[in-house]
């Protein structure tokens, strides 16, 4: 998403908006953010019958790039890399000496939607 905003404050919205998140690489000068894994629950995969459905123990970590724009503005990128945790016996998987194992998972957007948004607000004050 391309904001109406200079670098310097659409890196510090990012950065805002990350604030509780581990970070194992924040570089400005490249534009680059990688947050460790985060444990949660997914928005996408549940397991239940019926009405009753639980989401999967997940864990995601997000990939932000901010870069100026050649015509003004600043664009800003995520990407979401996230995992569910798994029962390998019920899966018919292959027992790797763990009953459980992460297995990578398509997103649903949500999160960087709602990341996108975050930024968009802080911008826009």
């Amino acid at each position: 998403r391309v904001y109406n905003a200079t670098y310097d404050a659409a890196w510090d919205a990012v950065r805002k908006v990350l604030y509780n998140a581990p970070l194992v690489r924040s570089d400005k000068k490249a534009g680059e953010l990688v947050t460790d894994w985060i444990q949660g629950k997914s928005d996408r995969v549940y397991s239940g019958y019926d009405d009753f459905e639980v989401p999967y123990r997940a864990r995601y970590r997000l990939f932000v790039t901010v870069s100026s724009e050649e015509q003004g503005g600043t664009r800003v990128t995520i990407e979401n890399d996230e995992q569910i945790m798994v029962d390998k016996i019920t899966q018919g998987g292959e027992s790797t000496g763990s009953l459980f194992a992460w297995e990578a998972v398509e997103s649903s957007t949500k999160k960087e939607f709602n990341f996108l948004e975050a930024v968009s607000r802080l911008l826009n004050k």
